[in-house]
């Protein structure tokens, strides 16, 4: 004879109500990840210690994730992380530099600095510990070319200035390779040349790419999201439901008189 706690049904209903909460941040954040740039959460900061793995104590140094080094003529180090942009001097204390988040390169230009991130592209003067924010969006890459400075970013045509950063245009031959570039991929794609591997595959299944592209891609989010929140939150009330219903049953069957007992004929 199987208990309550042993049945299958049992362990289902423990183990939804257990993992509900988990279920329910991933399926709202889900929905708030596909939606970031239009909710501008990549400009709104809160405490560190909404995230608990995000207190010093738990860092660790692989967790800075250092991704650009820059070295300038007076000796001062520059150094692009994950959690930021930093300015080590003479004295080796890092300074945070206010305004770049997830820093992907940085570059030198006279006597300022450079700065591509995932927050937009910046500038940093001389002395200064909050940069300028030039252009918006998501950057890879900035560097100097004989072209001029050229800055890579996610989602738009590549950039170029000729005024050490304080300018910019779209690089017209980034255009130009970029569509045939494209018109390649097309082509190898309807020969069947082009291949992709099965870990890009897995992503793009995941992600909803493979279904309705990197454009619409949050509709497949949205679905996903919404789905786990709306059973999530269904089956808590249908449990706490049956819940009350127990208890009410159990109170009426204590409630109603029980039948006199009947005598005992020998």
């Amino acid at each position: 004879m199987t208990t309550r706690f042993g049945s299958f049904r049992g362990w289902h209903i423990w183990l939804s109500i257990a993992l509900s909460l988990p279920i329910l941040i991933v399926g709202l954040t889900a929905v708030f990840i596909a939606h970031d740039k239009a909710l501008g959460l990549k400009s709104l900061h809160v405490p560190a210690s909404w995230s608990p793995m995000s207190q010093p104590m738990s860092w660790h140094r692989n967790d800075t994730e250092v991704r650009a080094l820059w070295s300038d003529a007076q000796g001062t180090q520059w150094l692009g992380s994950k959690m930021g942009l930093y300015r080590i001097g003479p004295e080796g204390a890092p300074t945070p530099i206010v305004g770049p988040s997830e820093v992907r390169a940085v570059h030198g230009v006279g006597s300022a600095l450079l700065v591509a991130a995932k927050n937009g592209l910046w500038r940093v003067e001389p002395g200064e510990i909050t940069a300028r924010r030039l252009v918006e969006g998501e950057f890879w890459s900035v560097t100097a070319t004989p072209e001029g400075l050229l800055a890579v970013p996610k989602e738009a045509d590549v950039l170029v200035s000729q005024d050490e950063g304080r300018h910019w245009q779209t690089w017209e031959p980034a255009v130009q390779a970029t569509e045939q570039l494209a018109a390649i991929l097309a082509m190898q794609a309807d020969s069947g040349q082009r291949t992709i591997t099965v870990s890009k595959l897995v992503m793009d299944l995941h992600t909803g790419k493979a279904f309705f592209g990197k454009q619409y891609e949050w509709i497949w989010i949205d679905l996903v999201g919404a789905a786990m929140v709306l059973l999530t939150v269904t089956g808590l009330v249908m449990w706490w439901r049956g819940q009350r219903r127990k208890v009410a049953q159990l109170a009426q069957l204590q409630a109603s008189p029980r039948p006199a007992a009947q005598p005992h004929i020998v």
